[in-house]
């Protein structure tokens, strides 16, 4: 008695193992997304839950408290790794940045803390 089961045709075994690849690829990304979950000292719980949902290459808000203010130098360190600082008011900034590239920010020594920026919203009360 042969084998019961029909050919698989070569286009669709190659789809299959695209498909196993894909899912592959999308799984170590994922994983790659979860290690801020190690600096939760300078994230909060917030900002590592929400960057999950995000791709390495998309741009966020963060706001980030520094240890002191930012010196020439560490100014130059953050745009030389693609940060753009919007605001500074003392030791607290606001940036843009890649979810991909903000690990390496959290490992500054300057680097106190860092927070998701969230849009704000109002509850109304009808009166």
């Amino acid at each position: 008695m042969g084998n019961l089961m029909p050919p698989i045709l070569p286009a669709a075994k190659t789809c299959f193992w695209i498909a196993i690849f894909v899912v592959s690829a999308l799984s170590q990304a994922v994983g790659e997304r979860c290690d801020l979950q190690k600096y939760t000292s300078k994230v909060d719980a917030y900002t590592v839950s929400k960057l999950k949902e995000y791709r390495q290459d998309q741009s966020v808000n963060l706001f980030v408290i520094l240890n002191h203010e930012l010196s020439i130098e560490e100014v130059e360190e953050l745009r030389n790794m693609g940060c753009t600082i919007r605001s500074q008011a003392g030791n607290v900034i606001t940036v843009n940045i890649q979810v991909g590239k903000i690990e390496q920010l959290i490992k500054f020594d300057f680097v106190k803390f860092v927070e998701l920026a969230r849009p704000l919203e109002f509850e109304r009360e009808d009166n």
